[in-house]
């Protein structure tokens, strides 16, 4: 018997200066006309992972919780006005195509570890600052925020 599922980095891979990742084609086949971009369909597909496999682990056992340890930045202010104060090259959103600003917002997840692997002050992704995004996010809501730290 488990608690809890979780899921580490789950998300698009890590994006590599003049490489693609190689799924235009199977966007072409299975997006059938619902999403005008492959950005958005990449998100959906996530999402929908996400969802189903919790709505999965509630069926089965509706104790058991399950939880995401994503990348610490979900979107810049400057991309979204939600966003964090941040400067990040890579986004969750943007980048990773894992909306964990919806999986908050519906519910998806029980609890949520951004890896906030940065130090306060950092400029482009400052501790403090993602840390209190991050509280603002999740108050008021049943998801359960537990700051990811490195070891390093």
């Amino acid at each position: 018997d488990i608690d809890a599922l979780h899921m580490d980095d789950y998300f698009y891979p890590y994006k590599v200066a003049g490489e693609q990742f190689p799924d235009q084609k199977t966007y072409e086949t299975y997006n059938n006309g619902r999403f005008t971009n492959i950005e958005d369909w990449r998100r959906d597909n996530v999402n929908e992972l996400v969802r189903d496999l919790n709505t999965a682990i509630k069926q089965e056992k509706s104790y058991v919780k399950f939880g995401i340890s994503p990348f610490g930045v979900w979107r810049n202010i400057a991309d979204d006005p939600t966003g964090s104060n941040t400067t990040a090259g890579q986004r969750n959103y943007d980048d990773l195509y894992a909306d964990t600003r919806e999986w908050i917002q519906k519910g998806y997840i029980d609890y949520i570890t951004p890896q906030i692997y940065w130090n306060i002050g950092f400029t482009p992704a400052a501790y403090d600052i993602l840390v209190d995004w991050w509280v603002k996010e999740t108050n008021n809501k049943p998801i359960h925020l537990y700051i990811g730290q490195a070891a390093y």
